[in-house]
């Protein structure tokens, strides 16, 4: 059996994506494309960033030892 790992993305990075996805001219699927991700990913940012209350999801402190994805 093969062992995969789970990559994380930095607080900025997914902030980025999200902003993006708010830009006129490119589609969700494009963008995850262009980013290497799931649209389901992107999607899952842009509501975690709506419960933060911050664009981005910024909030989440990753120098507290939280993961950062």
């Amino acid at each position: 059996m093969n062992a995969q790992t789970r990559r994380q993305y930095t607080a900025e990075f997914r902030a980025n994506a999200v902003r993006k996805m708010s830009a006129p001219g490119q589609s969700v699927q494009e963008l995850a494309e262009e980013l290497g991700i799931s649209p389901s990913l992107l999607f899952r940012w842009r509501r975690n960033a709506g419960r933060a209350h911050l664009p981005g999801f910024l909030a989440r402190r990753e120098e507290d030892g939280h993961p950062a994805g």
